[in-house]
């Protein structure tokens, strides 16, 4: 069974990742893009050998549940050709990213 996580952690945990990757992470300031529903953290880099990637991750607790503009917005990135998911850990970061695992 999973510890509950808080987002702060995840978020955490995730930036620490992606930065690892050489990741450019920009963190969403709420109110600063004003739209409802972007996600926690907007990146750009190299996903399965292609530079230059929009990723789009939205973080949640263990037990978060993603609002409708929020799933709306991961739609959203997905039909112009981005990369946007939902993260509970980094082995989500990991999985929807391909990213090889650091031991």
């Amino acid at each position: 069974m999973k510890k509950n996580i808080s987002e702060k952690d995840v978020r955490k945990a995730v930036r620490d990742l992606l930065k690892k990757f050489g990741f450019l992470v920009i963190p969403y300031i709420p109110g600063f893009y004003g739209d409802k529903g972007v996600a926690d953290l907007l990146c750009c880099g190299t996903v399965d050998g292609i530079p230059g990637r929009f990723v789009a991750i939205e973080l949640k607790a263990t037990t978060g549940k993603p609002s409708k503009e929020q799933l709306e917005f991961i739609e959203q990135v997905q039909a112009r050709g981005g990369i946007a998911f939902i993260a509970r850990s980094t082995e989500d970061v990991i999985r929807h990213l391909n990213l090889p695992v650091l031991l």
